[in-house]
């Protein structure tokens, strides 16, 4: 197989292995997270008490989320002034809700991103932790388009840390930006077998993206990877007792996943998602089609992360209230499940095991997969940690 950027299987036939690999470094992170910014993740949820709780868990999924990106992005976004941030903004805005103008929009996102974002790997500087650089990052964040719902949780955290005196909110903002180096750091021991071609694609493939509006979202470092993987694995266990508890299921699967044996996949379209026509025998989603009709779940193929979140209840993708388990490559994973939880049903993950669409990762696109072992334990287990 051809790896792109990272493999779940490493040299193995399945992805088992990396499914007990990120269970037992996500007990760590949430362990050392505890220790670090137990307190400030409980003030947090005790200021916004009056809203919907979060538990534990995802309060230190977002103040890791900050960190990380604060790590990564602070030089970038103190580069993205003014008129060029605001273009990206809109433009990004307008995408949203213009399916008819979409490709032109990508073209305008492709070209702003180039010339205004021009390098994703930044030399650490000194910038000062204070809630004016964390909004200044907040706006970078937003207009590239690529972290929506990781934007929206840390609206809250800057509203929050606007009202603590200056030395508090600052010693939050390094504390988070701390504990992110500390997960950079462990993390690269831990899954950095699963991730070893990163690098490797950013430097020899990630600048034929030049002038696309996937730039950015290709040249994601390997904490990124990392930052998902483990933020899957948390909202996994935050929403699972949720996700059991809902009478219909459906699995979104991508279109990357289909292995017609002939010419096209002959999916038939059902308003925003398409079903399966049983047209190869050896194609994964006419396995995963039986075995729903078997396990009590609906299968949808849906063609981009984007007609989740264009998508009205009532057009057939999922029921109101439904258990989803939403499948994707690493990088989408945490605003996937966020934008799920958004929709009011309650999100689950399996991972691809390695990318290769063809809009993203390769020139002729490879059909990915999934572990079909992990999907069977999360619908079928009744405690996601006993799994």
């Amino acid at each position: 197989m051809d790896v792109v950027t990272y493999s779940l299987k490493r040299d193995r036939v399945s992805s088992d292995k990396y499914y007990l690999s990120i269970a037992a470094f996500t007990d760590r992170v949430l362990q050392k997270g505890e220790q670090m910014l137990k307190f400030q993740v409980c003030s947090f949820h005790t200021w916004k008490h009056a809203a919907k709780p979060s538990s534990f868990e995802e309060g230190l999924l977002e103040l890791l989320i900050m960190g990380v990106y604060w790590n990564v992005y602070i030089d970038a976004s103190k580069e993205l002034k003014g008129v060029p941030g605001r273009l990206l903004t809109t433009v990004n805005d307008w995408r949203d809700g213009a399916d008819r103008f979409k490709l032109t929009l990508n073209k305008i996102k492709g070209l702003l991103a180039t010339l205004f974002i021009s390098k994703k790997s930044y030399e650490k500087t000194a910038v000062d932790t204070n809630t004016k650089n964390l909004e200044t990052l907040l706006v970078f964040l937003r207009a590239t388009g690529e972290f929506k719902q990781e934007v929206k949780r840390l609206e809250a955290w800057l509203e929050y840390l606007k009202q603590l005196n200056k030395k508090d909110s600052a010693g939050i903002i390094a504390s988070a930006a701390a504990f992110a180096e500390w997960f950079r750091t462990e993390g690269m021991a831990a899954l950095d077998v699963y991730t070893s071609r990163v690098q490797d694609f950013i430097g020899c493939k990630w600048p034929e993206h030049r002038w696309k509006e996937d730039y950015i979202f290709c040249g994601s470092p390997v904490v990124e990877y990392h930052l998902n993987m483990v933020g899957a694995e948390i909202m996994n266990r935050i929403y699972h007792a949720d996700f059991i508890g809902r009478k219909e299921k459906v699995l979104l699967l991508p279109h990357c996943i289909t292995k017609p044996s002939a010419g096209k996949c002959q999916a038939r379209s059902t308003g925003r998602g398409y079903v399966c026509a049983g047209c190869s025998a050896g194609c994964q989603v006419n396995n995963l089609t039986r075995l729903g009709k078997k396990e009590n779940f609906q299968v949808r193929i849906v063609p981009h992360e984007s007609s989740i979140a264009s998508t009205k209840t009532d057009e057939s993708l999922f029921p109101e209230n439904a258990g989803v388990i939403g499948v994707s490559c690493v990088l989408n994973l945490i605003s996937g499940g966020w934008m799920l939880v958004e929709k009011g049903v309650a999100p689950q993950c399996v991972l691809l095991d390695y990318c290769g669409c063809k809009n993203h990762w390769h020139e002729e696109g490879i059909s990915t997969a999934l572990n079909e072992k992990q999907l069977l334990k999360i619908l079928e287990s009744q405690n996601y940690l006993h799994l």
